[in-house]
Formats: structure tokens, C-alpha cells, sequence
């Protein structure tokens, strides 16, 4: 995976290639100030003007970590739902995230793509299956890129919570670390559990924890303010 340093604006997802376009923006990637997402864009589009003009025009989505995935056929401005999906061109899928999980998707013919705002509620609440069934053909025909977050260490929840996923499903206690009592959740790895349980194995993850490397990214628990990355992908 080609990624950019640590101290520059944006990350370039492995699913990056041929005709479909993904970055992820650290958070000085800011799409509405000058730097390397425009330069990017300007690079690797046909059409830089729509796409910006688009990432400009602010967020399509209004984020409320659930599990609502929407089919984009043109952009507008105002949907309540944490996931975009397209098969139209120059239409950018874009979500938000903090110490969420960011996943992108997209098909092997690069004719379909989807980003995903993936909090624990969403994944509690089967977003990620939701994203799956937006494509057309198996999902062993899709390839994911799971972008960084906030680490285990760093996320812990409480007993209540962790019985709650356990109930949901036994599997995802291999998703918990356990301290005396303290419970600690992976969210990274229940995404990928979560892919995995949808058919898809081919699956990219940035292990990067969005929590301590302050010097490139936003994280709320560490910040208590909403400041946000974003993780975008289109088909040129």
C-alpha cells in the first residue's frame, strides 16, 4: 500500500487503482483548504472540478452511527446515514470519521463502490451487511479497505456493552480483551470478522491508531471536539 507520511494529508487505500480513485484524509487533508487531496484530485481525475467542487459542497451525509447505507445517483446534500453507495461515475462516496472505523468498498469490475462510517452501533446493527447487499454479484467479487481508527488499548467499554455484542453474536468475544474488569473493543477486527462473515477475503487494513498519533489525525475521545477525517472513493 502506498502511503503517503505520516505528517502529509492524505493516505492512498490499497483499492486505489485502474478507474477507481480512494484517499483518506489525515487531518491536515482538510477537502476544503489547499494541499495534497486537491493535487491528488487534479492527478488522478478526468473531471478534478466535479469531484471538488462536489467534496466542497459539503458532506452528503448527515452521520448517526446507525446502519443506513443510501444509493447515490446524483449528489445531493441532507440524507440521515452512515454509507454512500454508487455505479455512477464522478460521483464521490464520502464519510466522516473520528475514532470510527472507515471502510471502503468496491467491486472487482470497478463498476460499483461504497463508504462506510463504521461505529460500534453500526456494526452492531449489521451496517456492513447492509453495504454488501448494495452490490450486485457475490460478495467474493468485492475487495475492502479498512482505514485507521481508534486501537483496542485505547477503547474501552463497559460490562454491559460487552455482554450486549456477546448476545448478538458468541463469535465477537474474540474481538474483547478482558483486564480484571475492564473490556477493551477492536473495532478494526470486528469490522474485518464482519467482512469475513459476508464472504469477502480480500481485505486491506491500516493498523493505525488514530488515538495516538496525534500529529496526524483527529480523535474524539482524545480531543472531546468533533474534528473528522474523511475516506472518499469514486469511479472515473
Amino acid at each position: 500500500m502506498n502511503v503517503i507520511k505520516p505528517d502529509d494529508s492524505v493516505i492512498i487505500p490499497s483499492i486505489n487503482r485502474a478507474n477507481i480513485k480512494a484517499v483518506f484524509t489525515t487531518k491536515h487533508g482538510d477537502p476544503k483548504k489547499e494541499g495534497i487531496l486537491k493535487e491528488y484530485i487534479y492527478q488522478n481525475s478526468a473531471k478534478p472540478d466535479v469531484i471538488l467542487e462536489r467534496l466542497l459542497s459539503g458532506y452528503p451525509l448527515k452521520q448517526v452511527h446507525g446502519s443506513s447505507i443510501y444509493k447515490f445517483h446524483s449528489w445531493f446534500i441532507g440524507r440521515r446515514g452512515d454509507g454512500m453507495f454508487t455505479n455512477r461515475k464522478f460521483l464521490p462516496c464520502v464519510i466522516s470519521v473520528a475514532d470510527c472505523v472507515p471502510i471502503l468498498i468496491k467491486n472487482k469490475n470497478g463498476t460499483e463502490v461504497c463508504a462506510v462510517h463504521a461505529g460500534w452501533k453500526g456494526l452492531k446493527k449489521g451496517i456492513i451487511k447492509k453495504a454488501i447487499d448494495m452490490f450486485l454479484g457475490p460478495a467474493d467479487n468485492l475487495e475492502s479497505w479498512i482505514g485507521p481508527s481508534i486501537c483496542q488499548k485505547n477503547y474501552e467499554v463497559s460490562s454491559n456493552f460487552f455482554r450486549s455484542f456477546f448476545a448478538v453474536n458468541s463469535v465477537y468475544k474474540s474481538c474483547f480483551h478482558t483486564c480484571g474488569n475492564k473490556y477493551f473493543l477492536n473495532l478494526q477486527m470486528l469490522a474485518k470478522l464482519q467482512l469475513l462473515e459476508s464472504k469477502i477475503t480480500n481485505i486491506d487494513v491500516v493498523q493505525r491508531c488514530v488515538f495516538e498519533e496525534a500529529s496526524s489525525f483527529h480523535s474524539f475521545r482524545r480531543e472531546k471536539r468533533i474534528k473528522k477525517m474523511s475516506a472518499i472513493i469514486w469511479i472515473e
